[in-house]
């Protein structure tokens, strides 16, 4: 890998996240499980969430940060491509675990969850207008997110087109 510096950092090559701020991170994860969870109405008692998961997909999220650094001309990854980033982890790792009954397909609806959550934010950040994907449509994500192989370039693409 290629010697870079970017705001006095070297970045020759990746760095692990410090701890405290790797659990920063899983804290924030935790919330955001937990609020996906009551957005889609459902009992997150139902399900164990795998904290090892959890922790690969931040770190493979932060470890994507750096590729934006050293190969896009500097960019740093907004809130959209994390979300679309850690959604892509998530989907591949599937922390999400049922105990007792409940829908199969919940780290999809949780990641589908974040992804609306972020396009709602962005979009009242920068003035675009709210739009609403009709139920066809969320129904063709959730099923493209559970049966389909999705890149993270593909994800980050799919989620910055939703919020434009």
């Amino acid at each position: 890998m290629p010697s870079f510096k970017h705001n006095g950092f070297d970045y020759s090559h990746y760095a692990q996240l410090p701890e405290d701020k790797l659990l920063k991170y899983v804290d924030r994860a935790d919330w955001a499980f937990k609020l996906a969870f009551d957005e889609l109405g459902i009992d997150i008692n139902k399900y164990y969430i795998d904290f090892h998961s959890t922790i690969e997909a931040l770190k493979r999220t932060d470890q994507r940060k750096l590729h934006y650094l050293m190969y896009h001309n500097s960019m740093e990854m907004n809130e959209l491509k994390r979300i679309a980033v850690f959604s892509y982890w998530v989907l591949r790792f599937k922390p999400i675990n049922r105990i007792v009954g409940g829908p199969p397909d919940i780290n999809e609806k949780v990641v589908l969850s974040w992804i609306f959550s972020s396009i709602k934010k962005f979009r009242k950040e920068t003035s675009i207008p709210h739009r609403v994907l009709s139920p066809r449509v969320r129904k063709d994500l959730l099923y493209a997110l559970t049966y389909r192989d999705i890149s993270y370039d593909y994800m980050t693409i799919l989620v910055e087109s939703l919020a434009e």
